[in-house]
């Protein structure tokens, strides 16, 4: 990915998540597809908000799970699933 310090993500606006006990089910309606996403992936699609970069999502889940260290290559990869599957999209944050 490009530089995660800038790098957002949101979820697109034709899909709609509903929790489960062990993650989400995701449905997008667009393509008129389910999408069933684990613990992990549904923490990081929450947190594609347009807001979090990829670096705060990694910090994140390195506290949220006591890892000692960032789980980069695993956050790249979901992500990088979760935006082919076309449930979240990929902007770029405005500069200050």
């Amino acid at each position: 990915m490009s530089d995660d310090t800038k790098l957002l993500f949101k979820q697109s606006i034709d899909v709609e998540s509903n929790e489960l006990p062990d993650g989400y089910v995701v449905h997008d309606r667009a393509r008129d597809k389910v999408h069933f996403l684990n613990l992990t992936a549904a923490i990081l699609f929450e947190l594609c908000n347009g807001r979090n970069t990829v670096t705060a999502m990694e910090e994140f889940l390195q506290k949220h799970f006591d890892l000692p260290h960032a789980p980069t290559t695993e956050v790249e990869s979901c992500l990088a699933d979760l935006q082919s599957q076309g449930l979240i999209e990929r902007i770029q944050a405005e500069a200050v």
